[in-house]
């Protein structure tokens, strides 16, 4: 469960880990039976939605221009396979390009434009690719993510000088977002929308790691990715889905 609003993340959590085992446990137990409902309800909803999308005509999103990255594996894949099902037009970010041709031929009509997101200059050209292409953006989706299980033994920087982490899940998106800004607020869009990726992680940092103290301060380049082993990575990893609310929010 998240902090009860007005409780600071980290005290939350210490306040958890001091609690009697037995509290603990029954806690969890509950916490587990309680989310069963919305669970099921969350799955119910999703067939509805495959059903709508399997049986009906009708395209809704038709005329719809919607880019999404991390487009060949997980909720990026089902995300470019049910909004393509629902009429939508769909320009998919990917890095691999056996999977995008994979995409393509799989799904007619789906656009796939290859970017590695670790790499921020790639991701501003993949931009300017969707900016000549296409003259309004009704939908963006920054869902692109990794969490680096490489770094248990030392932080990975990548060629920007910023951390893998924090550069794959927020950097990257950030650059396409305001790129693709000006697409999103054309006239031909009715309701632009971009959606951020998060988790239920965020809640365990507190943000300390993306303020600045200074010019030239380090922390945000490296991503708040200190410490020994799986707190390490699992730092990295929550601090860019807080991040990714932030900026959300911002949008």
């Amino acid at each position: 469960a998240p902090p009860p609003t007005g409780i600071d993340s980290t005290s939350y959590l210490n306040q958890i880990l001091t609690r009697p085992t037995f509290a603990l446990i029954l806690e969890t137990t509950a916490s587990i039976l309680l989310g069963l409902p919305t669970k099921l309800l969350d799955q119910r909803f999703l067939r509805m939605a495959q059903d709508f999308a399997n049986s009906n005509s009708i395209k809704p999103l038709k005329g719809k221009v919607v880019v999404i990255t991390g487009c060949t594996s997980g909720i990026g894949l089902s995300l470019t396979k049910e909004l393509h099902k629902l009429g939508a037009t769909v320009v998919g970010f990917g890095r691999n390009p056996a999977r995008l041709t994979s995409l393509q031929a799989e799904l007619e009509g789906v656009h796939t434009v290859r970017a590695d997101f670790e790499n921020l200059t790639d991701v501003s050209k993949a931009a300017d690719e969707i900016i000549a292409a296409w003259s309004h953006v009704d939908i963006l989706v920054n869902n692109a993510g990794v969490f680096d299980f490489h770094c248990y033994w030392q932080p990975a920087i990548v060629a920007s000088g910023f951390e893998k982490t924090i550069t794959v899940n927020f950097l990257s998106h950030v650059i396409l977002a305001e790129k693709l800004t000006p697409l999103l607020h054309h006239e031909s869009t009715e309701s632009p929308t971009a959606v951020q990726l998060s988790s239920f992680f965020h809640w365990s940092v507190n943000g300390q790691d993306l303020l600045a103290l200074g010019k030239g301060d380090p922390r945000v380049a490296r991503g708040g990715n200190e410490g020994f082993s799986v707190a390490r990575s699992y730092r990295a990893y929550t601090n860019t889905k807080l991040a990714s609310l932030y900026y959300g929010r911002a949008l």
